[in-house]
């Protein structure tokens, strides 16, 4: 039997996002995400589910991976930044 070893770890903040959303065109948006992190590091993903007809491209994705596939736009970074 192994018995779990405490650890001090600091306690996460919550990650919060804002969306700000632009009419380009009338059918077209340009959606801006800010993310505030707080303490977080490592792996992350930021996922978004957009209706059916609906597409997105990446306008800038900084150190993400940006994919789009069943209507889900998804930016996952190995690393997130500090």
């Amino acid at each position: 039997m192994t018995t779990p070893t405490p650890t001090s770890a600091t306690p996460l903040t919550p990650i919060t996002c804002t969306r700000q959303i632009l009419n380009n065109t009338g059918s077209e948006f340009t959606v801006e995400i800010k993310m505030s992190k707080g303490n977080i590091s490592g792996f992350a993903k930021l996922q978004e589910t957009l209706p059916v007809g609906c597409t997105a491209t990446v306008v800038q994705a900084g150190s993400a991976s940006f994919t789009f596939a069943e209507q889900k736009a998804k930016f996952v970074w190995v690393n997130i930044p500090t």
